[in-house]
């Protein structure tokens, strides 16, 4: 699973220098003149897909912003039951916002749903990137459940 997370963390990075180059060849485009539409959809489809992929490996990393003040603050056990439940309440939610965001591509697909910019892409692609990086996510906070609860000690 590691090596999983560490593929779409280099898929995020392809994404964020795709972003750089399409700001940069805005600048340059608009500095000549002219201009080329759908630059502005394809650099946030770019910088969404680059912060959902990024997601998982972020959270085995451990750098996810968190408050620990209360799990610090705790005497063992009661510090790992604060963090199942933390743990559970994310597998909630993260399954919850995977699950409805597939449905979300699923009718974007079906219905032929497409940008309303210039582009006009369709929009169960960039969607796509929202998927995958909750799904990973879903998994990388499964995986770290199991190994909370496989630790030594009471529970």
């Amino acid at each position: 699973m590691v090596r999983l997370y560490r593929v779409f963390l280099w898929v995020a990075a392809f994404f964020n220098v795709a972003t750089l180059i399409m700001v940069l060849l805005s600048i340059f485009v608009r500095m000549i003149g002219r201009s080329l539409p759908g630059l502005d959809a394809y650099s946030g489809y770019f910088i969404a897909a680059s912060f959902f992929l990024a997601l998982a490996e972020t959270f085995h990393r451990n750098e996810h912003i968190r408050v620990s003040i209360l799990i610090n603050n705790l005497k063992d056990p009661y510090n790992r039951y604060l963090d199942l439940f933390a743990m559970l309440a994310g597998i909630f939610i993260v399954g919850y916002l995977t699950f409805f965001s597939a449905r979300m591509v699923l009718f974007s697909y079906k219905f032929n749903d497409i940008s309303q910019l210039p582009d006009a892409t369709p929009l169960w692609i960039p969607q796509l990137s929202f998927v995958f990086g909750m799904f990973l996510l879903l998994l990388s906070i499964i995986q770290r459940f199991i190994k909370t609860i496989n630790k030594k000690g009471d529970l």
